[in-house]
């Protein structure tokens, strides 16, 4: 099948929030993370996605979180595998002068090569639901998600050490280059990692089938804001992680 020029870009569809000005917020469409609220839900008219938003740590559960015997909840794969990338990453770039050591690290090595990390974005996925294939590196993490929860489409998530980490959750216009056509300028889901280790930026996918039929073995992205580049990264195996990924959605 011949892919058209920029054609996953082709299939964003604009975000927008409905004003929400509650800080450390982030679109959940497979619900929140054990420990984090549902807030309220993003667009949902005019063509716009709707996608449920949650806050990051639930402070009406304080009372129960002190409660003696409180069993902690399940943790989150999604949560659990971006700070654990974008961890080993601020450290891995912290150390940069010890490159010696660096070139004996496993991890880094992994890192520098590139991977792909498979799983469903829920501590108890149904099947087919809540599909991700995250493609990690030194330059960050890039995924493609499918639907869950109260989500029927599809998302494209970056995450870096260099992109904003603005306070609240902001509909941002992003410039992204995929270096097989023309730059083209759409808006995106721009917030902040738990700790503020990284930002991501966030574009929705009307179907999942979308995503997935854009999907090649070797992708390169770069992503500016007002013509500063905030992130490059590229993936390779980028057929066999679909392969992957459309198994999982079939459940």
């Amino acid at each position: 099948m011949t892919r058209h020029p920029s054609a996953l870009l082709a299939a964003l569809v604009l975000l927008a929030l409905p004003g929400f000005a509650i800080a450390d917020t982030y679109p959940c469409p497979n619900g929140p993370a054990p420990g984090d609220r549902q807030i309220g839900v993003t667009g949902g008219s005019h063509g716009i996605a709707a996608i449920p938003l949650c806050a990051y740590g639930d402070h009406a559960n304080e009372e129960e979180e002190d409660t003696p015997g409180q069993r902690a909840p399940a943790p989150d794969p999604m949560q659990m595998r971006i700070d654990a990338s974008m961890s080993a990453l601020t450290a891995m770039v912290a150390n940069m002068e010890q490159q010696a050591a660096l070139q004996r690290d496993p991890k880094y090595n992994r890192y520098r090569e590139g991977f792909w990390d498979h799983f469903q974005a829920n501590a108890k996925p149904r099947p087919g639901q809540g599909c991700v294939a995250m493609f990690a590196n030194l330059d960050g993490a890039v995924a493609v998600a499918g639907p869950g929860g109260e989500y029927s489409g599809a998302m494209l998530i970056f995450w870096g050490l260099d992109v904003p980490k603005p306070g609240n959750v902001a509909t941002i216009s992003v410039s992204l280059n995929q270096f097989d056509g023309p730059v083209q300028t759409v808006k995106a889901l721009n917030y902040t990692l738990p700790g503020g280790r990284a930002g991501a930026i966030a574009f929705t996918v009307p179907t999942i089938d979308a995503a997935l039929e854009t999907m090649v073995d070797r992708q390169p992205f770069e992503l500016s804001i007002k013509g500063k580049p905030v992130m490059k990264i590229e993936w390779h195996g980028g057929l066999a992680a679909r392969d992957k990924l459309r198994a999982c959605v079939k459940g």
